[in-house]
């Protein structure tokens, strides 16, 4: 847990590098905890690599559903491939839960840009 905490704070301080670094740690030591997958694939996001985050951010959801940031995390994932359709729906998703989450704003912002955009 240390090192998914450590990638977590790298990653607040926009230190990509080095919280993907740790967050690969995380991830190959936490293999079956859901945190260890998001954190990871968030940082691939962050870097700009929604391919390489989708299968860990699904991998998260499916092991928490009911988690209104994963759900964001993913839709943004799929935002950032072009997916609008999907990424659509998690954004949905994550704004239907009531409880705040981190990036919420984002997450309104982002899909009233996608509501506004062609499907495919």
């Amino acid at each position: 847990m240390a090192a998914n905490n450590l990638a977590c704070l790298y990653l607040r301080q926009g230190r990509l590098d080095e919280a993907l670094r740790w967050a690969k740690v995380a991830k190959q030591e936490l293999v079956h905890m859901p945190q260890a997958s998001d954190t990871l694939g968030w940082i691939y996001v962050q870097k700009k690599q929604p391919n390489e985050a989708l299968p860990l951010l699904s991998e998260a959801l499916e092991r928490q559903p009911e988690n209104a940031e994963y759900h964001f995390h993913l839709g943004m994932a799929y935002a950032g491939t072009g997916a609008v359709v999907q990424a659509r729906i998690e954004l949905t998703q994550a704004l239907a839960d009531s409880r705040e989450f981190p990036g919420r704003a984002e997450a309104m912002r982002v899909k009233a840009d996608l509501d506004r955009a062609p499907s495919r």
